[in-house]
């Protein structure tokens, strides 16, 4: 067996063990990111998506869209945030709940308790009895529609390695568009719900971009180009890629946004992702 290393000129190096003209195995390692998985050799050739937002400009229209999802807000008052939303209050007596209505169409619904809510085991409070109460919240507040069940992270507490309780699940959906994810690193399109383990619904996240036509088909740039944009940003820490695959990218939800690229999407052990654009290069 023959081994080369061969020094990259931008950053860090490219091992490759090799038989002949067979490459068995490649890794790239950079001063903080390391590439544990096969880069992908093809370059598709994918449409920009032109897409539609259900958005607000005015007082006015973000109660229309709240009461539309949330009707229980029809006479909730408008409160200064802060915020780059439209926020509305409603006073219950032993919770208040909120709705952040963002000029992209976005909600955030919360709920903020006046009492503890008691820490219970996996066993008394189990991950079906979760879903089962996420997707009756949904089908009252707009539906999943094409969305489907993407992850289910319980809020678990430990101590010394060991689990002593959980507090609830967070629970995300993701839409696609012809097989392809729709994804964001920064709170972009998707439905995600947080359920504490009373049963209540205390976060509800809703960002839905429609796709209406797709625009010029476009080559992306290469998973091997995209892999070396990341390499010179500025990422914190050290990080391996272990899987890579490709995505159309959403914004977050205090952005408008009318197109979205094809996008290569880089997995991180512990499951988060890193995106550069397909079109552009950008490291998003």
């Amino acid at each position: 067996m023959e081994g080369k290393i061969l020094k990259c000129a931008l950053a860090g190096i490219v091992i490759c063990i090799v038989i002949g003209a067979a490459v068995l195995y490649c890794f790239k390692e950079y001063e903080s990111i390391t590439l544990g998985c096969e880069l992908p050799t093809e370059q598709p050739i994918l449409p920009i998506l032109r897409v539609e937002e259900e958005g607000v400009s005015n007082e006015s229209e973000a109660r229309a869209l709240a009461v539309k999802y949330f009707p229980q807000f029809e006479n909730a008052s408008f409160i200064e945030s802060g915020l780059d939303a439209f926020v509305l209050k409603n006073e219950h007596t032993i919770f208040n709940e909120y709705l952040e209505i963002y000029e992209s169409g976005c909600l955030i619904y919360t709920r903020v308790n006046d009492y503890i809510i008691e820490r219970v085991s996996i066993s008394e409070f189990p991950q079906e009895e979760a879903l089962t109460i996420a997707e009756d919240f949904i089908s009252q507040h707009g539906g999943l529609g094409d969305f489907e069940l993407e992850s289910v992270f319980p809020i678990a507490t430990y101590k010394n390695e060991t689990l002593i309780g959980i507090d609830g699940y967070h629970i995300n959906y993701r839409h696609s568009y012809k097989d392809i994810p729709i994804s964001s690193g920064r709170g972009g399109d998707g439905i995600r719900i947080t359920i504490r383990c009373d049963g209540n619904v205390t976060t509800f996240f809703r960002l839905v971009r429609k796709v209406i036509e797709e625009e010029d088909k476009i080559q992306m740039i290469s998973a091997s180009q995209a892999f070396d944009a990341l390499a010179v940003a500025p990422i914190p820490g050290f990080v391996t890629i272990t899987e890579i695959d490709v995505c159309y990218y959403s914004i977050p939800p205090w952005e408008n946004q009318e197109y979205m690229n094809p996008t290569w999407r880089f997995k991180m052990e512990g499951g988060n992702y890193l995106y550069v654009d397909g079109v552009t290069g950008e490291v998003l």
